[in-house]
């Protein structure tokens, strides 16, 4: 590059590299385009319009979910099996409550319509609960095998009631479209 290509092109004029007395030319040039400010405001305008506000808070509620679901399924087993392993049901209850809540708190997420999670995951507490205390105390099995027995059962009965619900609603959606459109 010459020197005046040089001041012509916006860089400043520098006195010509020379190597063994000769003027080097034809040498490749890397140019790094750096963004403006407002380049990367924009972009990052546009990143931050790409994330949907409804997935964030989704996945906020679904920490929350594991959370309050967790210390639920943990208080009920603690306290339901206290009085017979006396220290060890902490051991028993802790692993237990974190699968439970974090097992509900997904199948509230993926099989609930979006306004039910929070009723959806508390009818699979009830009936875990329900069954665990039936189990234990009823039946007479043993702590694991009632708390696994009845986490079948509960998660199995709430999945099936959800699927006669979105039946249910379908068909009703169906009734009314037939209804309203002329013939």
């Amino acid at each position: 590059m010459q020197a005046t290509e040089a001041v012509s092109n916006g860089v400043t004029d520098a006195p010509p590299a020379q190597v063994r007395g000769q003027e080097v030319q034809n040498l490749p040039v890397t140019l790094l385009r750096v963004p403006s400010s407002v380049q990367r405001a924009r972009r990052q305008n546009q990143n931050q319009q790409s994330l949907n506000p409804g997935t964030i808070i989704a996945w906020q509620d679904f920490v929350i979910l594991v959370l309050i679901s967790t210390s639920c399924y943990f208080f009920f087993l603690e306290q339901l099996l206290i009085r017979d392993l006396e220290t060890q049901a902490i051991v028993i209850a802790a692993p237990f409550a974190f699968t439970l809540g974090l097992l509900a708190s997904i199948f509230a997420l993926v099989l609930a319509i979006k306004e039910y999670i929070w009723t959806y995951a508390a009818l699979e507490f009830g009936l875990v609960a329900l069954t665990v205390h039936l189990f234990y105390s009823t039946f007479h099995l043993s702590a694991i095998y009632s708390i696994l027995l009845a986490s079948v059962v509960g998660f199995g009965i709430s999945m099936s009631l959800n699927s006669l619900y979105m039946q249910y609603f379908t068909w009703r959606v169906q009734v009314a479209q037939n209804n309203s459109s002329p013939v």
